[in-house]
């Protein structure tokens, strides 16, 4: 986990990544960081020999350091009992396992109007994605989530996203059909 902070943290992505998060918040609070299915830091390494999943949590650190109020949470189907140790040690809530996201976990709720979740999940699947969507659905609470994806505009047909402009997304009035 070291090399890949330190990889992180001498890199220009932490800066372009914390300068794109607060020009995100636009002067709102950063309430919630929720980390949803980065992977197992022991099961990449283990099987894939890479550090794909340190170096996204290294991502996630950078900005928990630089937010110290939010709360950090933290959600993969499987873990190792050493892998929740430390993360708990970091401050990070470690959700049960789940692959259902229709309702926000209690560590999750905001109940502040400038209060923002930004949900962190590279490699989750569409109907999940969706799923997560729908449980912030309500006017209020949708347009104080922020999504950090991959291979997000291929899902979702139609919506504009924020793509080399100020504005974040806009138009949406209800489920994607």
């Amino acid at each position: 986990m070291t090399l890949a902070q330190n990889e992180f943290n001498n890199s220009i992505l932490k800066d372009f990544t914390l300068q794109t998060v607060h020009k995100l918040l636009n002067g709102r609070r950063l309430s919630c960081i929720r980390a949803i299915g980065i992977g197992s830091l022991c099961w990449s390494l283990y099987h894939y020999g890479n550090l794909s999943s340190a170096r996204q949590l290294s991502i996630i650190l950078a900005i928990k350091e630089a937010f110290p109020d939010a709360i950090v949470t933290y959600q993969e189907l499987r873990l190792h009992t050493a892998v929740i140790r430390w993360l708990k040690e970091e401050g990070i809530d470690v959700l049960e396992p789940s692959d259902d996201f229709s309702i926000i976990p209690k560590e999750c709720q905001v109940n502040d109007p400038n209060g923002v979740t930004l949900c962190i999940m590279p490699h989750l699947p569409i109907h999940l994605v969706d799923n997560l969507l729908l449980s912030y659905w309500e006017e209020t609470v949708l347009d104080n989530l922020i999504i950090i994806a991959d291979k997000f505009d291929r899902s979702y047909k139609g919506m504009e996203f924020y793509r080399n402009s100020q504005k974040p997304c806009t138009g949406i009035k209800g489920p994607i059909q």
